[in-house]
């Protein structure tokens, strides 16, 4: 999965940190992170006093949801359109298929961080909002982006290790019935998982309009 072909090797220095950072981070550093977290919960929220959100839950809740935001922000708007026309098509779908297990991961852990620290007194609709937010990652953690990579994976070694022009990958998909099978599901669960991301995202946007009135009310 991390091997670059032949014809990338110009573009080594441009996506090999990249693809690096995304080799670097395990499931376990994840896993890490959030025991941290959760420690520096326990901590703060043992000097809060009182009943309700502490200062431990208010911490973890915010840093939790400010970087899963972020994160989406970034990647959808900023990162994926830049690699998407700075580098060939190929090195693109490389790094995306390093990036996007990762990416989904951690959002998945995020999201649970925010779920677990709402304060006492929020709403169904608000639980709700975070709930349909984290099957959102889930769905694309677990399901969708698993399969994606691997018929990313499928179709480019149907296509060497050349970059195609693309009048050339307009006859392989005429001429070969597997090249059409694969790039028709890669387009399906790009799609599918466009579609998490960016529902995921509006749950995390009216979280943060709800905030925003809370701050506005103290």
């Amino acid at each position: 999965m991390g091997s670059i072909p032949e014809c990338l090797k110009v573009h080594r220095l441009t996506i090999t940190l990249y693809i690096r950072l995304s080799k670097g981070v395990h499931p376990s550093a994840l896993i890490g992170a959030l025991a941290t977290a959760l420690l520096l919960f326990l901590a703060l929220e043992g000097g809060g006093g009182g009943e309700g959100w502490g200062r431990g839950s208010a911490f973890v809740h915010l840093g939790a949801f400010a970087t899963h935001f972020g994160t989406q922000i970034w990647m959808t708007f900023f990162s994926g359109i830049v690699l998407f026309f700075g580098l060939p098509r190929k090195a693109f779908g490389a790094v995306q298929r390093l990036l996007f297990p990762v990416y989904f991961a951690l959002n998945t852990g995020l999201g649970l961080l925010s779920l677990l620290t709402l304060p006492p007194d929020a709403t169904h609709a608000q639980r709700f909002n975070l709930s349909l937010l984290i099957v959102c990652d889930i769905l694309g953690s677990s399901v969708i982006v698993p399969a994606m990579v691997r018929t990313l994976g499928a179709r480019g070694r149907l296509e060497g290790d050349r970059e195609l022009e693309p009048k050339e990958r307009a006859h392989l998909l005429r001429t070969s019935k597997e090249y059409a099978q694969q790039h028709a599901v890669f387009r399906r669960l790009h799609g599918a998982c466009a579609l998490v991301n960016l529902l995921a995202m509006a749950c995390n946007a009216a979280r943060l309009y709800h905030l925003a009135g809370r701050m506005v009310a103290t």
